[in-house]
């Protein structure tokens, strides 16, 4: 079990988001990002030779690049296929969620990063926003 993390570690402020669609004004859709927790975190890459286990399977869980270590938040729950964590520019795609000690104090947010090529026409954009609406970024 790694150890809990230290004073000033949690230094990175990240965004933790869940993906949804909204109409757009040509009858199709455009992909909303909404801000669901902005919270501290210590962030850390996944290591080639690390095997992340998922705990109700025991079995690896491929795919992971980075590690978001963050203090128990009510808002930063069990993922689903829409948790996201938007940090950097760069958006990860939330794969696990374990406690990362015994207290209960700090999560380990296991995720996978996903890259979007800015010169692809092709490429889906998306926006992150409030729960209100209101457009905090938008990424080509």
């Amino acid at each position: 079990m790694p150890p809990r993390p230290c004073i000033g570690e949690l230094r990175h402020r990240i965004q933790v988001a869940r993906r949804t669609r909204a109409p757009d004004p040509d009858f199709g859709y455009q992909e909303v990002m909404t801000l669901v927790a902005e919270v501290w975190a210590d962030v850390g890459h996944a290591n080639a030779g690390v095997n992340y286990l998922d705990d109700a399977t025991d079995a690896e869980a491929p795919g992971v690049t980075h590690v978001f270590t963050v203090r128990r938040d009510r808002r930063v729950t069990l993922p689903d296929a829409r948790t996201y964590v938007v940090h950097g520019g760069r958006r990860h795609k939330v794969l696990r969620v374990r406690e990362e000690d015994q207290t209960g104090r700090f999560l380990a947010l296991l995720c996978a990063v996903q890259e979007i090529d800015p010169n692809d026409p092709s490429a889906p954009g998306w926006i992150l926003a409030t729960e209100g609406g209101e457009q905090l970024v938008a990424y080509p």
